[in-house]
């Protein structure tokens, strides 16, 4: 049976009644005829749903209604046709195989009750010859014998006779209750029969379909990539079944590897890019999120999946008087930072979305499906969802037109920016997890997972690829780390906290040589602190090897005006006029990020050294004190 309704009509229908060895007859036939019954009933609804669908789409493609949504409400109608046909079928079989289920199982009884019958007439009789030979051995042994011999031996002779019928007949009722309970043993192996081939006959695929062959067992001992094998190919209806019958699955789902996740998800496909299958929209449906945030899955289904968890969720905190303040403020602001999602200009795309144990989420302007030059913006510490997926999301958006106007590039679906907030990054509070690799060797997972899922789901399109990360503070040490584990085009990292030391250079790292780059502004109080706190290392240090570039003051090749960063940020406060930093729009260092996420590093001037940094500073001091009248 294959169905969405899998609640009313599940694909194991009720199981034949338990034979019990003392009771080969156990069980009602006439209520298993009444269940074959309601199943044929309800295949006379769904053959008639069935023949209402085919007149309607013939009324649809007969009438003047065209556009979009006359072909959407036709697919989704052809969609359905075939189902109904297939419920109508497999209820018809299962009717079919309980209505004969029930016949065998009152024949059994029958037999049974005169087996039943027999049995008490056998055993009393038997009790009673038992009897009368016990009464006659009791007479003899204490009864006067005849005067005469002659009359003696007649009346041994007697007895002996008597005693002998007696024991033939005895001998006669207990080989017929043998026969009896011979016979009593075969209507056991029949019930066996009878209940074998009916729970043969509701797993059989005339029935199950290819769901046939996926026992508990099998499903169970399967690996992930087994298991991708074995839903290939599945029905929206055998997927939406299997999936409710059986949810733990999602979790071996998630186990998959990104290029296998990717295969499978794009044997799927529809004929039309970027709208689903039924066999995925099931999925997205069933298990948003797993397939939310499932790295080798295509985003447009990933967004409508996070969108999908987003909105129940929401529902359910708007209802709930006891929601977590913090949890709900979260829903909204992801609410709020998707906007109209993937109708904006550009699009806002949800490409990852989770809530346990701690909120997390990357969205992203741009089309992660067709872009051909991706960047992840990694934030570093004191970030959380609540508080900054909406400016990690502006930001993005002003990295990419930043990153469109250095290549003078006309075509606004090239491009796709991540907000990527999806690790727990740690508070600017917690001097200790700041000091620490911990987080950020988790949070590179992630991201290092991330990266190749990306990779993984456009090899499967076919389509060019340039991968760009922009780190900031802590999050450059989650980047670096990540890198040991994934590859990217090319790699930022603005005001860094240190990269670990167990990352020796540049060359460590999976991104080709000369596309490293590293900045720290003269006024970012903050980043050299925490090189120091934590014994990790500079990357703008020369001995690291990567391209440092200026995020002081300057100007673009068109003489525009940029301004140098005053403070660690990201992002200056908005309530501080003449305050930039490493994010901003109209900075050196903005501007500087775009180059080198574009291809266009190379041609970067090298800046920004600690010693340049030192001197910026004394040149700095030295200023201040002379505005002040100081010597």
């Amino acid at each position: 049976m294959r169905s969405g309704e899998a609640t009313t009509l599940p694909y194991r229908p009720t199981p034949p009644i338990a034979m019990i060895t003392d009771d080969p007859g156990a069980g009602e036939p006439s209520g298993i005829h009444r269940i074959a019954a309601a199943r044929t009933a309800k295949a006379v609804e769904l053959r008639g749903a069935h023949t209402e669908v085919t007149a309607a789409v013939a009324a649809v493609s007969a009438s003047t209604w065209r556009g979009a949504s006359q072909l959407a409400f036709e697919a989704a109608m052809h969609a359905i046709v075939p189902d109904l046909l297939l419920l109508a079928s497999g209820l018809e079989a299962q009717a079919i195989a309980l209505h004969g289920y029930a016949t065998r199982v009152d024949q059994i009884k029958n037999r049974q009750a005169t087996l039943e019958a027999q049995r008490r007439t056998a055993r009393a009789a038997l009790a009673g010859l038992q009897m009368m030979l016990q009464t006659l051995q009791l007479s003899s042994r204490y009864e006067l014998p005849p005067v005469s011999s002659a009359r003696a031996e007649e009346h041994h002779a007697g007895l002996a006779r008597q005693r002998a019928n007696l024991t033939e007949q005895i001998a006669d009722e207990t080989a017929r209750l043998a026969r009896i309970d011979a016979e009593w043993r075969l209507l056991v192996g029949w019930r066996r029969q009878a209940d074998s081939a009916c729970q043969t006959a509701l797993s059989g695929n005339d029935i199950l379909g290819a769901l046939a062959p996926l026992t508990g067992t099998v499903l169970q001992s399967s690996t992930p990539v087994s298991l991708l094998t074995m839903l290939s190919g599945l029905s929206a209806s055998d997927l939406w079944i299997l999936l409710q019958e059986r949810p733990e699955l999602a979790n071996k789902l998630a186990a998959s590897d990104p290029a296998s996740i990717a295969g499978w998800w794009a044997a799927m496909n529809g004929p039309t890019p970027g709208v689903p299958s039924d066999a995925q929209n099931a999925l997205i449906t069933l298990i948003p999120s797993v397939i939310g945030n499932l790295d080798g899955v295509a985003y447009y289904a990933r967004d409508r999946a996070n969108t999908l968890v987003l909105d129940r969720a929401l529902a359910e905190a708007a209802g709930n008087p006891n929601t977590d303040p913090v949890i709900l403020e979260t829903l909204r602001a992801l609410k709020t930072a998707l906007g109209p999602g993937m109708r904006d200009t550009p699009p806002r795309q949800f490409v990852a979305f989770s809530l346990d144990p701690d909120p997390k989420a990357a969205i992203t302007r741009g089309d992660l499906d067709t872009a051909t030059n991706v960047t992840y913006l990694v934030p570093g510490m004191g970030t959380n969802v609540a508080g900054n997926i909406g400016t990690y999301v502006d930001a993005a958006n002003a990295l990419r037109r930043e990153q469109m106007g250095v290549t003078n590039d006309p075509d606004p679906s090239r491009f796709a920016v991540i907000a990527w907030l999806d690790y727990s990054a740690p508070s600017a509070r917690d001097v200790v997890s700041v000091s620490r690799d911990d987080l950020a060797q988790v949070g590179a997972e992630r991201l290092a997972d991330a990266l190749n899922g990306l990779r993984a789901a456009r090899t499967m399109s076919g389509r060019d690829l340039d991968v760009s990360v922009v780190a900031h503070s802590y999050g450059t040490n989650v980047a670096a780390l990540a890198l040991t584990r994934a590859r990217a085009d090319h790699l930022v990292l603005l005001g860094s906290a240190g990269v670990s030391t167990t990352i020796p250079n540049a060359r460590s790292l999976n991104v080709p040589s000369g596309e490293l780059f590293a900045s720290q502004g003269a006024h970012d109080g903050w980043a050299g602190i925490g090189q120091v706190l934590s014994g990790r290392q500079d990357p703008t240090a020369p001995a690291f090897g990567a391209h440092g570039f200026s995020s002081e003051e300057g100007e673009d090749e068109n003489g525009r005006p940029l301004h140098g960063i005053t403070q660690h940020g990201p992002f200056a406060p908005r309530d501080e006029p003449n305050s930039y930093s490493y994010l901003d729009s109209d900075t050196n260092s903005l501007h500087n990020t775009a180059r080198a996420t574009t291809g266009l590093g190379a041609n970067l001037p090298i800046a920004g050294t600690p010693s340049e940094r030192a001197a910026r500073q004394l040149v700095d001091r030295a200023n201040d004190l002379a505005r002040k009248g100081l010597p």
